[in-house]
């Protein structure tokens, strides 16, 4: 059956300790072995928690599989790519979106949690750590052989310096829009900070990443 959950050692202990010192517990108050068995219950409570958790571990784990679909998503993008042998390229997922395109010397980083659950969790204590990398790859990913492919979720961390010139650059752009006394000049809204909309759709430098583009240019996203 295997070494089981590592609580059952000592709670088996501490029953069997408890047995042997029956004859201390016949010497207790009727309060106190009230509490006797609160607390003994308690212990047996944890430990049915715990083989209820290892048991759903072990299905999840039973289901992973290194090879096929997984969902990519960053932002508003969520396009599917494939695993081979639990791998994904960086690469492939920067040419696909344009991060670096968009955000030049950036990081880019995987999770296997939406951000927001991260930060949630990191609040509470637990480390969500970044996916690790070998050769341009993300490794050690799995996806699910049954139902709705595994997501993963792409974190970006621009370059503080390349940041701040693309700051001023929009700055710019945005001061020489400021003065053409009222004449609206056509073309792609993206590049001063708001995405670009149906109606402007022609004359956008790139329809397919303007959220992106115009959040690298000062967009906060809403």
């Amino acid at each position: 059956m295997g070494s089981g959950i590592a609580t059952s050692i000592p709670l088996q202990a501490e029953l069997k300790l408890a047995n042997a010192n029956s004859t201390d517990i016949d010497s207790l108050s009727q309060i106190e072995r009230i509490n006797e068995v609160k607390r003994l219950r308690t212990k047996l409570h944890i430990f049915a928690q715990d083989l209820k958790n290892e048991k759903e571990k072990q299905k999840e784990l039973a289901r992973r599989r290194p090879e096929g679909r997984v969902k990519v998503i960053y932002e508003r993008y969520d396009d599917f790519f494939v695993l081979h042998e639990g791998q994904l390229a960086v690469s492939e997922i920067d040419e696909e979106y344009c991060l670096s395109d968009v955000m030049p010397k950036s990081r880019i980083e995987l999770i296997s949690c939406d951000p927001k659950s991260r930060i949630a969790r990191e609040v509470a204590g637990e480390t969500i750590p970044f996916i690790e990398k070998k050769n341009d790859s993300w490794v050690d990913l799995y996806t699910y052989e049954e139902g709705e492919p595994k997501s993963w979720y792409v974190l970006v961390f621009q370059d503080a310096a390349q940041r701040a010139s693309d700051l001023k650059a929009t700055k710019e752009r945005m001061d020489v829009s400021d003065n053409t006394d009222g004449i609206r000049v056509e073309g792609c809204s993206c590049l001063v900070g708001n995405p670009c909309s149906v109606g402007n759709k022609y004359n956008c430098k790139n329809w397919n990443n303007r959220f992106a583009v115009a959040k690298s240019n000062g967009w906060k996203g809403f």
